[in-house]
């Protein structure tokens, strides 16, 4: 018994060996080789045709099982995704499906790229999902091609935890520029800084064009009393500052500054 996506790949081979011209064959390998692939990440994929209208699932997934049952694995392309459009994505995304939700309109993208893809949001059992729809054209067949749906919620919910990561950490930025007198933040691969917070008498010191470990001993000789300066290089060299704080989030020094 073979499960779905094999049966496809089956039918599929199958196709190929009813085409008698070796470079069209080649194509038309190479293109189910990318649907197999895209079999991996995306839990829907369908195969249809531009001038018929039919199509047929390539992988049929159980999420799709539970909301509209066996409905999509075959039959008519634009009946079918108008289908799904109305019954599952959300009401403020639907318009996104207008450049593939017809035959014409999906000749209309093959005419200008060979792919679209969109992210939208789905609504099941009163939750919003994300997910991502791809339509790619069938190399070597221009009347075919292949639709695949996908679900980012993982991806989503790593870029929200990202943000507030973010977040965080910009949080503990500011609270300690409104501590300090001076706040640099500096981008340790680029050697590059950015003025958080400068008094006077430091900003005379800096030039923004430069990069941060230029400037560093010219600040160091003259903001820092002689006998704190050899201690602050080793402490402000960038060359070893993520070796040095390993998995700390803060380090600090103490130090006596040049009042004049």
């Amino acid at each position: 018994m073979r499960d779905e996506s094999t049966q496809s790949l089956y039918e599929f081979n199958k196709d190929l060996s009813t085409v008698s011209d070796e470079s069209l064959r080649l194509e038309l390998e190479q293109s189910y080789r990318i649907i197999n692939a895209l079999s991996s990440s995306y839990h829907d994929v369908y195969y249809a045709n531009l001038e018929t209208g039919n199509m047929r699932s390539y992988r049929y997934s159980h999420i799709t099982q539970e909301m509209f049952g066996r409905q999509f694995e075959n039959g008519d392309f634009e009946t079918n995704l108008y289908t799904y459009v109305r019954k599952a994505v959300h009401p403020d995304d639907q318009e996104l499906f207008e450049p593939v939700l017809t035959r014409a309109s999906i000749k209309k993208v093959f005419e200008r790229q060979d792919s679209y893809s969109l992210k939208y949001r789905v609504v099941q059992d009163g939750e919003i999902h994300y997910c991502r729809c791809l339509v790619v054209k069938i190399l070597g067949r221009p009347e075919e091609f292949v639709f695949a749906f996908q679900n980012r919620d993982r991806e989503m919910m790593m870029e929200s935890e990202k943000k507030n990561d973010m977040k965080r950490r910009m949080d503990i930025v500011m609270s300690m520029v409104k501590m300090y007198d001076n706040s640099l933040y500096v981008n340790v691969s680029s050697n590059r800084f950015l003025e958080l917070k400068i008094s006077p008498a430091i900003r005379d010191m800096i030039d923004k064009t430069r990069t941060y470990d230029s400037q560093l001993a010219n600040v160091i000789e003259n903001a820092v009393t002689r006998d704190y300066q050899e201690a602050m290089r080793e402490f402000l060299d960038i060359n070893t500052i993520n070796e040095r704080m390993g998995f700390k989030n803060v380090m600090s020094m103490e130090f006596k500054g040049r009042t004049t």
